[in-house]
């Protein structure tokens, strides 16, 4: 399995786990990348790999796919991760 199947598969057991379950209460559209940042990383180091990943590939949309996160939250979360 390489970085990015395990990435993507991680990111969807902490949106499964975390993320999800507490939209209504933290993130439903009310908080920015960095709430969700701190959110997440509160319950795993999923960020701190995704950021590392980031910051070596370069690529932009890849938080969208991976979060499965609306666009404008997409580029909010990157913007915070790198």
């Amino acid at each position: 399995m390489d970085l990015e199947e395990s990435i993507y598969g991680a990111a969807k057991n902490l949106s499964k786990r975390v993320l999800q379950r507490e939209q209504g209460h933290v993130w439903a559209g009310r908080g920015d990348g960095k709430d969700y940042v701190a959110f997440g990383s509160a319950a795993s180091p999923f960020f701190d790999v995704l950021a590392a990943y980031l910051r070596d590939t370069g690529r932009d949309g890849y938080v969208q796919s991976v979060l499965d996160v609306p666009l404008m939250d997409a580029r909010e979360i990157h913007a915070e991760l790198v």
